[in-house]
């Protein structure tokens, strides 16, 4: 993979694990995420056969769409976490989009958010 694939590759993953702990969608066609990306579906395409190969997306090939696993949610959420920590304050996606600290208290009472936490 070229440098600009890991990135891609990296985008991919942050934009499913963003729709998924918005509950938005817990996929998308290949198309979608090349129009919130700004890339080419066939750029999308290519670097989702990798992300496949890796274990991190599966792809429906009958409806074009794309599905992260679980490690590639995992994945999603530690790079998600890391470009964002400044304005969330997460630690890496230690907890998951759904975390019920999170939704009810607030990440600041989040045992995952906490320096301190160890897993």
């Amino acid at each position: 993979m070229t440098v600009d694939d890991l990135r891609l590759r990296d985008e991919i993953l942050q934009v499913l694990y963003w729709l998924k702990g918005e509950g938005l969608s817990d996929s998308a066609t290949t198309h979608q995420v090349s129009v919130l990306i700004g890339c080419t579906k066939k750029d999308v395409e290519r670097v989702l056969a990798q992300m496949q190969t890796d274990g991190l997306a599966n792809l429906r090939a009958r409806d074009e769409v794309i599905e992260l696993t679980e490690f590639g949610s995992k994945e999603g959420g530690r790079r998600f976490g890391d470009a964002f920590a400044d304005l969330t304050h997460a630690a890496h996606g230690a907890c998951e989009p759904d975390c019920e600290d999170c939704l009810v208290n607030g990440p600041e009472y989040c045992s995952a958010h906490r320096h301190d936490h160890q897993h």
